[in-house]
């Protein structure tokens, strides 16, 4: 559900427990009445004090009907409130990062070009960690805008080559080497399948230190295919249940689980499954889109 249906699903309940409320109020206040009517009609001797009985109906009725409505628009006033102040924080992350994106790509660029020309320097070890360094932090940043954003990006699904989009992002890892089974096809949009691919090859080499990323396309039906990414690296030797849960720290070291949490939920969002498959070596994940085999 996203963020514009979820405002809209609060204001809607709350306007429907409003109408509730009062309309059970105006039930009770109408019954009241009604069998003060008859009781008066019966007693006529009684009717001075049947009246304020009536008079009291009423004004209670009044009161509660009046506490019903202000305590719903409490409630409205409270989540448009909650609301602006969410999309102002938004904002300003989503600017704040927009306008980092461009000096940290710089950096990164010059920091490429150090690594060219310092290639046989003792400085080679420095510049291959600052390469390291801005290439981890414009992933982190990518993450961070596509995390906030989340529920409300639009998707522009097009169709594009699994080995294309392997070929435009493995040159941020140039120590990881590749195999892939066969060619297929991707029905995604671009930006969001290379942020699921650089995610888990990020965790592979971060994490995992492997060297080599193995990935096999089978066809699932006519419109999915699967496509299983595994490594050689040591594995993730801790419960997988809680993989993929974001801002958890499942041992000392591990990374804050924003990663798995983003490819789980980017794929939900293209329709497609991810899963953690047990493995007693190495890693291995399953990814399911709308694509086809070539």
């Amino acid at each position: 559900m996203s963020a514009d249906r979820r405002i809209a699903f609060r204001y809607l309940v709350i306007g429907g427990w409003s109408l509730l409320t009062v309309s059970m109020i105006l039930w009770w206040l109408w019954l009241g009445l009604e069998q003060a009517s008859l009781i008066s009609a019966l007693q006529s001797e009684e009717g001075q004090r049947l009246a304020h009985y009536q008079r009291m109906l009423i004004w209670e009725g009044v009161v509660l009907i009046g506490l019903v409505l202000c305590g719903g628009g409490s409630l409205a006033y409270f989540v448009f409130r909650e609301t602006k102040l969410s999309r102002r924080i938004q904002l300003f992350f989503l600017t704040f990062a927009h306008e980092l994106k461009t000096p940290l790509a710089s950096l990164r660029l010059q920091a490429e070009s150090l690594h060219e020309d310092l290639h046989d320097t003792p400085q080679r070890e420095l510049v291959d960690r600052l390469v390291s360094d801005t290439a981890r932090l414009s992933m982190q940043l990518e993450n961070s805008l596509l995390f906030s954003n989340l529920e409300s990006a639009k998707l522009y699904l097009e169709d594009i080559s699994l080995g294309e989009l392997i070929e435009s992002i493995r040159q941020e890892w140039p120590s990881l080497q590749y195999r892939q089974n066969c060619e297929c096809v991707l029905r995604v949009d671009r930006r969001i399948m290379e942020s699921i691919l650089k995610n888990l090859f990020h965790n592979s080499l971060k994490h995992g230190e492997a060297s080599e990323i193995s990935v096999v396309v089978e066809k699932l039906d006519d419109q999915m295919v699967e496509i299983e990414i595994n490594d050689n690296g040591r594995g993730y030797q801790h419960s997988i249940k809680n993989l993929g849960r974001p801002l958890v720290r499942h041992y000392e070291g591990s990374g804050s689980g924003l990663g798995l949490y983003l490819v789980k939920s980017l794929l939900r969002r293209m329709g497609g499954r991810f899963c953690v498959n047990p493995r007693e070596s190495g890693f291995s994940v399953s990814v399911s889109v709308r694509g086809r085999l070539q």
